[in-house]
This record gives C-alpha cells, sequence and structure tokens, in this order.
C-alpha cells in the first residue's frame, strides 16, 4: 500500500493506495490525538460498486465519530 501525508497549517491531506476502512479509522484517530478536529472528508474513489459500497461505509463511519 503507497501511504503519503502532507501536512498544513489548516489540512492534511493522505493519500492510500488500495485504502481500508481501518487504515481511515487510524487515521481520523490520529488527526483528533493530535488536536485536529476532522470536519471533512474528501474521498475520491472508483463510480463502481466497490467505491460507491465504500461510500456507503465512510458515510456510516463518520456519522459514528470515527
Amino acid at each position: 500500500m503507497v501511504h503519503e501525508k502532507e501536512r498544513s497549517a489548516e489540512h492534511t491531506v493522505e493519500k492510500h493506495d488500495g485504502l481500508k476502512e481501518k487504515s481511515l479509522k487510524e487515521a481520523i484517530k490520529e488527526l483528533n490525538q493530535n488536536g485536529q478536529d476532522v470536519k471533512k472528508v474528501i474521498s475520491c474513489m472508483d463510480n463502481d460498486e466497490a467505491g460507491n459500497h465504500f461510500h456507503e461505509r465512510l458515510s456510516r463511519l463518520l456519522k459514528k465519530g470515527a
């Protein structure tokens, strides 16, 4: 899996190849522990069955508060 992280004063960008739900939970948890309040997640997935299924899981995850 390719994983890149870029930070600025207001934003953190994470780029994954083969992103899994567990990776996303860990990234959000790490950001919160470092005092960064996650207010928005922008996801760029393929518009296919797997991508749509991931977005459904992502939506549920974010509503629960990761």
